[in-house]
C-alpha cells in the first residue's frame, strides 16, 4: 500500500504552461508549502487512461470513490521540525501523508528536477542511497527521460529490503480533463513505466520481487496535485529455501486509480505537538554525563520514539521509550558525545517536541 501511496506523490504538483502554445513542465511544477490535496481511490470498473497525443479529451466525470476507502490527505510542509528530518537534512520539502499511521516524505528541489530523498513512520524508515528524482524540467511534449533509483528500508523487524530500480517517464498528451472535481484546461499527461527490483534474506531464505508499474497521470497549471491516474502493475516473486528448488510466483496485473477530490493552496501548517504529553523537561542543561527527560502522559505509549541530533541535523543517538500514565522520568547517557550544541526529539509519528540542550 505505502509504495503505490508514494508513487502517487511523484505528480503531487502544478504546471505552468505557455499561452498559444503546448504547455511545458517547467520548475513552477514544485509544490508550496502549505498546498493540500485529498487523494480518493476510486472504483476502477469501466475505468480507462484514453489516448496518448495533442489536444486529447479525457472525461473522467463519472468516476466515484471506491466502496470501503476514504480519502487520503497529502499536506505539503517544511521539513524542518518533522519528526524524521535529521535522517534527511538536505529535504527542502516534506509531505505529510495522513493515513493509518503517518507518514512523512522527503523531497529536493534543485534547478532541474525534483527528487525523492526517502520516507519514514512509526513503523519503518526507508533512505534513498540514489535520490530518484521525480520530475525533470524543463520538459517538453513528447519528450522522456530515463532515471535510476537505489532505497534501502528498515520495518524495524531486523531485515532490510534492498531496492533499485529505473523508471522512464514521457509527457505524452495534452488536451482537456474533466474530473468529478470540475474541467481543466491545458491538462497534461506523464506516462511513467518502471521495473524494480526488492530483495531480502534472513535464516538462510532470500527473496526477490520483480515489480512492474506503469503510471498515467494528468497535471493542470495552478493545481497542487494529480489531478487523476491510472496504474497497472505486478510482481513476479522469487524464494530460494535452502535445499530445494527456486518458487516463482506471478501475481495477477492490477489496475488502481485515483483522483484528488479536493485541493487547497497556501494552507499554513504547523508541526503539531505530541497528543497527551505535557510538562516536557530537559535537565540539568548544560549536561556532561547524563540527562533526565521528564514529562507528564496522560495515556499509555508504547511506541514513542527519542533522537539526539547536532546542530547539523546529524543524527548522533536513537532510542524507543515505552511512557506509561503519570509522570516518567528517563535518564539518558551522554557521556560519549562531544561537547557542543545538541536537540532532543521526542515523537508518536504523528507530533513532534524538541528541546535544545548543551553538553560541556
Amino acid at each position: 500500500m505505502f509504495q503505490k501511496s508514494v508513487f502517487t506523490l511523484l505528480f503531487l504538483s502544478s504546471f505552468a504552461t505557455l499561452a498559444f502554445a503546448q504547455p511545458v513542465i517547467q520548475n513552477t511544477i514544485i509544490p508550496d508549502i502549505g498546498d493540500v490535496v485529498k487523494l480518493t481511490v476510486a472504483d476502477t470498473l469501466n475505468v480507462s487512461e484514453g489516448n496518448a497525443g495533442a489536444n486529447q479529451t479525457w472525461n473522467f466525470s463519472n468516476w466515484h470513490i471506491l466502496s470501503g476507502t476514504t480519502p487520503t490527505q497529502y499536506r505539503y510542509i517544511s521539513p524542518v521540525g518533522t519528526p524524521y528530518f535529521a535522517n534527511y537534512p538536505s529535504a527542502t520539502m516534506a509531505t505529510k501523508v495522513e493515513e493509518d499511521t503517518v507518514i512523512y516524505v522527503y523531497f529536493r528541489e534543485e534547478s532541474n528536477k525534483y527528487s525523492l530523498l526517502g520516507a519514514a513512520s512509526i513503523a519503518f524508515q526507508q533512505s534513498y542511497t540514489d535520490p530518484d528524482a521525480q520530475l525533470k524540467y524543463p520538459t517538453n511534449y513528447n519528450a522522456s527521460y530515463l532515471e535510476d533509483f537505489a532505497y534501502t528500508t528498515d520495518a524495524g523487524t531486523g531485515v532490510n529490503f534492498y531496492s533499485k530500480g529505473s523508471r522512464t517517464v514521457k509527457y505524452d498528451a495534452y488536451g482537456t480533463l474533466i474530473t468529478p472535481l470540475g474541467t481543466f484546461q491545458n491538462a497534461m499527461r506523464i506516462k511513467a513505466v518502471s521495473s524494480q527490483i526488492d530483495s531480502a534474506e534472513f535464516m538462510g531464505i532470500k527473496i526477490i520481487n520483480h515489480s512492474f508499474l506503469t503510471t498515467y497521470g494528468w497535471l493542470a497549471a495552478g493545481h497542487p496535485g494529480t489531478l487523476a491516474s491510472v496504474y497497472y502493475s505486478y510482481t513476479v516473486t522469487e524464494t530460494y529455501f535452502p535445499g530445494i528448488p527456486t518458487i516463482i510466483d506471478q501475481s495477477p496485473v492490477t489496475k488502481s486509480v485515483n483522483y484528488v477530490s479536493s485541493s487547497s493552496v497556501g494552507v499554513f501548517d504547523l508541526v503539531q505537538a505530541i497528543d497527551g504529553i505535557s510538562a516536557l523537561t530537559l535537565g540539568p542543561n548544560p549536561a556532561m554525563d547524563q540527562l533526565t527527560l521528564r514529562f507528564e502522559s496522560n495515556i499509555a505509549m508504547p511506541s514513542l520514539q527519542l533522537r539526539i541530533t547536532d546542530a547539523s541535523g546529524r543524527l548522533l543517538q536513537t532510542q524507543a521509550l515505552d511512557a506509561s500514565i503519570g509522570e516518567n522520568v528517563m535518564p539518558l547517557a551522554v557521556g560519549h558525545i562531544p561537547s557542543g550544541n545538541y536537540f532532543l526529539t521526542l515523537t508518536d509519528g504523528r507530533g513532534v517536541q524538541t528541546l535544545n540542550w548543551v553538553k560541556y
